[in-house]
């Protein structure tokens, strides 16, 4: 039984995530390969790479908590179906910046994709988007999280600013609050 009609809700879960990816390889062809040439090189991510990939520069690698073992460079998770599709990319800070200037720039996606995509998301914290306001000016929040690991990402298309934060286990909005409000005098009237 559907729980809405085709294309009138979202419900994100990790396995959905993984049917997409199943999917691709099935039909598409290589599921990495599909995100490299559709995702990040169009968006101009030069660094991106998936958790399995060891080549990754130590200075690119955060850690990552598991069922309560040491925390464990991200690298070291195997790239398998507990990450495919949903999680398991790991990105400099570099390529946040490009896939944000991305999402805000039209180059790589039209109006209607994007504004589809950054649609609000409810959901806990493993993914969300949602609109935020944060002194005065209406934001829209993109935030994911893992064990261990924040991530958040602030879009301000007028303006086409963007901040991202990435952190460990710990609440973001303090520090989204400080980091809008240092940023706010130097955007242009919003």
């Amino acid at each position: 039984k559907l729980v809405a009609a085709p294309g009138s809700g979202c419900h994100w879960s990790l396995l959905n995530s993984n049917l997409l990816a199943l999917l691709l390889d099935q039909h598409g062809g290589d599921f990495e390969d599909y995100v490299q040439k559709r995702v990040f090189a169009p968006a101009g991510m030069t660094s991106a790479v998936f958790c399995g990939d060891r080549q990754v520069p130590a200075a690119h690698v955060t850690f990552r908590l598991e069922n309560g073992k040491p925390p464990q460079p991200a690298n070291a998770f195997p790239w398998d179906w507990g990450q495919k599709g949903g999680r398991g990319v790991l990105l400099s800070i570099g390529d946040v910046g490009a896939f944000a200037q991305a999402l805000l720039g039209g180059k790589w996606l039209d109006q209607a994709r994007r504004d589809e995509l950054l649609r609000p998301l409810p959901g806990g914290d493993p993914l969300r988007v949602q609109s935020v306001d944060r002194g005065g000016v209406a934001w829209t929040q993109l935030h994911g999280a893992v064990g261990g690991y924040r991530s958040r990402i602030l879009l301000q298309p007028k303006a086409r600013c963007w901040i991202a934060i990435l952190a460990g286990e710990q609440d973001l909005d303090p520090l989204e609050a400080a980091l809008v409000a240092a940023l706010l005098p130097s955007l242009p009237a919003l």
